[in-house]
């Protein structure tokens, strides 16, 4: 592939505005901000967005990525021997369209609404479309540039050129609009109707434009659209790279046109732009390489004695034996092989981490992170994907401690984070402060850190989407390290899509992914394009790991799985009341009996933890036990998804210090338990699922394999099939021919005969014609129809709605002392080491937060922040936005920064369910702008800090009152 002209190239070619556009001097770009300021003329915008156009591409190394979709779109539309040239003019295209995308400002109605006041020099152009430019831009780019291919090219390169014309001028046209349409998909008409009215304008720009050749780019923007823009979206064209191609654009031309215009609403200086965009280089690229080798001690023997370690074999009879020393000498043969095999292979993009629970992935994956960048140079960023906030929150820390990294060099990025801030340390206090937060606002607008943690559904959503906010991230995708855990967390019918794009993007915007799990789907098995396409390799970084590490009996008999409780406790009638009592009366006998032989073993201490499918089964079961004593002398907690942080913190707390007046402990739960809580137990009991779930369950129970005879007990009460039947692999392991295997799969660890199975059943389906599959989706991608790519691939289908708790939080979580829950002071500490250690862990505000709310006039009462406090707050800044451009902006800043703090008294629950319905029906609780608030005085009777959701008291027509 020939190396196309740079970006830097191209735009060294653009010419003055003032050579270009006649009387240039008389547009403004945007209106004054105050008083003391003139206004941005529109080469004075223009240049500020090229320029950081031209920051942004060079920043993140976007020209091989261009390139790279550019001769992919243009492969076999034009001669060979023109293909080099014409891939050329598609990037001079992009960065045109770029140029082009404020053109329409001359639009006089624009002008006016500016407060320009009119000057001979505008031009009255009759239309539609009032004080809009975007339109008009998008025309002025199309004729301007029709007109030139016309004039300049052969007629076997026009076509083809047109067409990628016509996609590139779609940017322009929604730069302003919340979201890309389908517009291109259904022949772009936008332009059909106006082109007459437009035509106008042309002059202003020196136009050459004859009356015929109008006619004639007029008809081939109108009729003409489909058919053109049909030579590069027909169903022969490879699906991704003109998608990819637009989906760039626009995040390149709205990343830049933000930039540009905070720069001159912010009165930033010319010479000092804004260019500190959070790559991974210089002194930070060589930490972070050093600090994963050296700075945990168990590193730094793996890297001084490499060779050592690859020479033993795991396998041997010695490292059979269960024991401490024996778990740490697997754990760093696998952390040897991992830095081993990324230095074979740091030139493939695609990875598998498939390593055990209690083989310290997390290690693992930063290893292989740190060795990638060593090895390649062109990537500046790292990215953790994982399925829940939980593992965001302790990945984010293990990344700080093991890399070395600060504050400002890694971001949280999820509804309980924290505003995130970097150290300015050249601003002036407190003068330099507002132009502070407008940087700040910069920073997480754009996410301009070089270490993101973010959740699938952000990430995939930055894959596939078609709103304009979250497209901004598209560019700091390329040259990027992506370490993607538990993938098998979402529904296998998203896995054929998720495998494709996976390996488009690694491909064409040269992404390293590391897929990593302890049961691990190879996508890579699936079937994603036809006999044609060339598939990205992965490369295993831990070959044959079942064989060699997961049966080892260091981690294969970790917990041993017991299904006897399927026979001896028939699944009762779910409709059966009594049957359903006496159900859970004999369960509670069994995990009594169970607890009780452990107890005696350890001292007389148990902690065992029991799953339940639902929610409403686990209160059914806490009330029963609670109100029957049947477990006498158990510390009972409870677990699910209704539970605030502070409760949930205070949990975690408890069972990772369990006070000895609390020696034995039961945790009821539902399926959040699996979401990466970071728990140790001993014994567990669940309600049967899907076998990944079951697997999950047993990583929190002997967690870091230092116990012998913990099990996990599997029963089946509620049926999984009313969350699950949708579920290919729920369809699998309930099938007869496969249900008896379920027990050898946990036993042996081999998930793979379950994901064989499933992808079998992927692949036929996507082999079948007229169906909506893989090749459906592709063909959306295809035909640029944007919002079908975005809504078609939705990871969590289900709409959820957003409680709020107007309870009382304290500064931490309570801890237990004395006998009941409480906030902690440092007297309860043995001493002042170990109460700065509690204080620096566990603050649920940040310092930052504290200050915010302060500010805003909310102090702690009595050591507790108000709730209904923080809701006012809220309901404030949406009902007082101001009305200076810069009130705006700073009452937008401060909703963020009360984002994090409102999530910690809010929960979140399926919005069709029972209990969401009857919130919204009750006089009780209103809507607050999305958010659903339980009453200041009333919330107590429906909602208990230590249970959650009371569903039964909230169905008591005396609370729900229905409207």
């Amino acid at each position: 592939m020939t190396t196309l002209p740079s970006f830097d190239e191209l735009l060294a070619e653009l010419p003055p505005l003032a050579t270009t556009l006649t009387n240039a001097h008389a547009y403004h770009g945007h209106s004054a901000y105050n008083d003391t300021v003139a206004p941005e003329s529109l080469a004075e915008h223009m240049h500020r967005v090229m320029g950081y156009f031209g920051r942004l591409v060079q920043a993140h190394g976007l020209d091989a990525v261009a390139d790279t979709l550019v001769y992919e779109t243009l492969t076999g539309t034009v001669p060979t021997a023109e293909l080099s040239r014409v891939a050329g003019q598609v990037k001079r295209l992009l960065v045109q369209a770029v140029w082009h995308h404020d053109f329409g400002k001359v639009n006089a109605a624009y002008q006016a609404h500016i407060q320009n006041p009119a000057r001979p020099e505008f031009l009255a152009v009759r239309h539609g479309f009032g004080s809009h430019h975007a339109i008009v831009s998008t025309y002025l780019f199309v004729v301007r540039e029709l007109d030139a291919i016309l004039k300049h090219e052969p007629e076997t390169t026009q076509k083809a050129l047109a067409a990628a014309l016509l996609a590139l001028a779609y940017p322009i046209e929604r730069h302003h609009a919340p979201r890309l349409g389908d517009d291109l998909a259904q022949g772009n008409a936008s332009l059909q109707g106006p082109a007459q009215l437009l035509q106008g304008y042309l002059a202003l720009f020196g136009s050459t434009v004859t009356n015929d050749d109008q006619l004639f780019i007029h008809e081939l923007i109108g009729s003409g659209h489909v058919e053109t823009l049909d030579l590069l979206t027909t169903a022969q064209r490879p699906p991704f790279a003109l998608y990819a191609l637009v989906r760039l654009t626009f995040s390149l031309l709205t990343a830049a046109d933000y930039y540009g215009t905070a720069h001159y609403y912010n009165g930033w200086d010319d010479a000092q732009p804004y260019d500190d965009f959070g790559l991974i280089a210089g002194e930070l690229r060589e930490r972070i390489i050093r600090n994963a080798r050296t700075l945990q001690d168990y590193n730094r023997e793996v890297t001084e004695r490499l060779a050592d370690y690859l020479a033993q074999d795991p396998e041997q009879v010695d490292w059979q034996l269960p024991s401490a020393d024996n778990l740490n000498r697997l754990r760093s043969r696998m952390a040897a092989e991992v830095v081993n095999s990324v230095r074979q292979n740091a030139h493939q993009r695609l990875f598998y981490l498939h390593a055990p629970t209690g083989g310290g992935k997390t290690n693992l994956s930063m290893l292989a992170a740190a060795e990638l960048l060593a090895a390649n140079p062109e990537l500046t960023k790292i990215y953790y994907v994982f399925p829940f906030t939980t593992l965001i929150t302790q990945t984010a820390q293990a990344l700080r401690d093991t890399l070395g990294l600060t504050a400002d060099e890694v971001v949280q990025i999820h509804s309980r984070a924290d505003y995130a801030r970097k150290d300015y340390p050249n601003d002036p206090e407190p003068d330099a402060s507002y132009g502070r937060e407008h940087r700040t606002q910069l920073d997480n607008q754009f996410v301009n850190f070089p270490v993101c943690l973010l959740t699938h559904v952000r990430f995939v959503d930055v894959l596939k989407t078609s709103r304009k906010e979250a497209n901004y991230l598209l560019h700091r995708l390329a040259n990027s390290v992506v370490v993607l855990d538990e993938l098998q967390s979402y529904d296998p019918r998203h896995w054929d899509k998720l495998a494709w794009l996976f390996e488009e993007y690694a491909r064409t915007f040269n992404i390293r992914f590391v897929l990593m799990s302890a049961t691990l789907p190879r996508l890579s098995d699936l079937k994603i394009g036809g006999k044609d396409y060339v598939r990205v390799p992965f490369q295993e970084l831990l070959p044959k790991a079942r064989e060699r590490f997961f049966i080892n009996p260091n981690f294969g008999q970790r917990v041993r799985f017991d299904f006897g409780l399927e026979n001896e406790l028939p699944t009762p009638d779910r409709k059966d009341e009594a049957a359903r009592t006496a159900y859970l009366t004999a369960l509670a006998g069994h995990i009594h009996t169970r607890s009780e032989a452990w107890a005696a073993e350890h001292d007389g201490r148990v902690r065992t933890v029991i799953e339940f499918i639902f929610k409403k089964t686990a209160t059914e079961f806490q009330q029963l036990i609670t109100n029957k004593d049947l477990l006498p002398g158990y510390t009972l907690l409870v677990l699910s998804g209704t539970i605030l942080e502070h409760r949930r913190r205070a949990i975690i707390y408890f069972l990772k210090n369990q006070p000895a007046d609390c020696p034995k402990v039961l945790l009821i739960t539902t399926q959040v338990v699996e979401a990466g809580v970071d728990i140790d137990m001993d014994l567990g009991f669940k309600d049967r699922s899907l076998l990944d779930s079951e697997e999950q369950l047993a990583g929190r129970i002997n967690r870091n394999a230092t116990k012998t005879g913990s099990v996990l007990y599997l029963f089946r009460l509620d049926s999984a099939k009313l969350l699950y039947g949708h579920d290919k692999r729920y369809g699998v392991q309930e099938s007869n021919a496969f249900r008896t295997e379920a027990a050898e799969i946990l036993t042996s660890k081999d998930f793979d005969r379950l994901y064989r199975k499933v992808m079998e059943g992927i692949d036929s389906w996507n082999a079948k014609a007229g169906g909506v599959n893989l090749g459906t989706y592709q063909d959306y991608c295809r035909r640029l129809n944007f919002p079908a790519v975005d809504t078609t691939l939705k990871l969590i289908d289900q709409e959820t709605g957003t409680l709020f708790v107007p309870c009382p939080m304290g500064l931490y979580p309570d801890v237990w002392i004395a006998g009941q829950w409480q906030q902690p002071n440092p007297i309860d500490f043995a001493s002042v080491e170990d109460w700065q250690k509690f204080d620096a862990g566990n603050r649920l505000l940040t310092t930052a937060q504290q200050d915010f709310l302060q500010a805003h006039g909310i102090v702690p009462e009595g050591g507790l922040i108000a709730g209904q406090k923080v809701l006012d707050l809220f309901k404030q800044l949406i009902k007082e936005p101001g009305k200076s451009r810069d009130e705006k902006q700073r009452s937008r800043q401060n909703l963020k920064q009360l984002q994090g703090i409102l999530a910690l008294f809010t929960c979140s629950l399926f919005a069709q369910s029972k209990d969401m319905v009857r919130i919204q029906k009750s006089i009780n609780a209103q809507d607050v702008y999305g958010l659903w608030a339980l009453d200041t005085y009333h919330w107590g009777e429906v909602y208990d800090l230590e249970s959650g959701i009371r569903s039964d008291k909230l169905a008591a027509d005396e609370f729900t009152v229905f409207l």
